[in-house]
């Protein structure tokens, strides 16, 4: 009978519409960022903001791109060296050692005596009872500071940071281990 045929496809499309009906919709897109210097991989159409920073006197530039998917928060940020930093590799390193204090600090967690190197993944956890989940890297390059975060309340969301940690780390230059 035709009709069987017709009826297990209809049976497959409505439990297709359940099952995406119960995760988030991952729509990945590519975007340039890091003023155009850099392309990441978006679960969904990111919003960017930007405002100047004040380090040791000096002013720096912060963008940060970012797109939410449900309570996952997937960011990019990216502070340009301008003429104040551009000569001073030690002034660079203490903005990045900065950075990546400060994600310990707005989490709440102390860092550890070692902290990670740069471009090395880093994961912190937060809330009452650790459900919120960090995902890091920091990569300092010739042009910026980039920071790659992945942000995750409840389960992680362990393949899409992967795409995401991925196509960053590959437009970055360093491998993703």
């Amino acid at each position: 009978m035709r009709d069987k045929g017709w009826w297990k496809g209809f049976l497959v499309l409505c439990c297709a519409a359940l099952l995406s009906a119960c995760s988030p919709d991952y729509n990945w897109r590519q975007v340039s960022v890091a003023d155009g210097r850099l392309m990441a991989m978006f679960p969904a159409k990111p919003a960017s903001e930007q405002r100047n920073l004040d380090f040791e006197g000096r002013q720096l530039a912060f963008s940060m791109t970012q797109a939410r998917v449900g309570d996952d928060v997937f960011a990019v940020g990216y502070a340009p060296w301008g003429d104040a930093f551009r000569d001073e590799p030690g002034l660079r390193e203490r903005v990045a050692r900065e950075v990546l204090l400060s994600l310990y600090r707005n989490f709440g967690a102390p860092p550890p005596e070692t902290l990670p190197a740069m471009g090395e993944p880093f994961e912190l956890r937060a809330g009452q009872d650790e459900s919120v989940l960090l995902r890091a890297r920091i990569w300092l390059t010739s042009h910026g500071l980039v920071e790659g975060m992945v942000v995750t309340a409840g389960e992680p969301a362990d393949e899409q940071a992967l795409v995401f940690f991925d196509a960053l780390a590959k437009s970055v230059g360093g491998a993703s281990p």
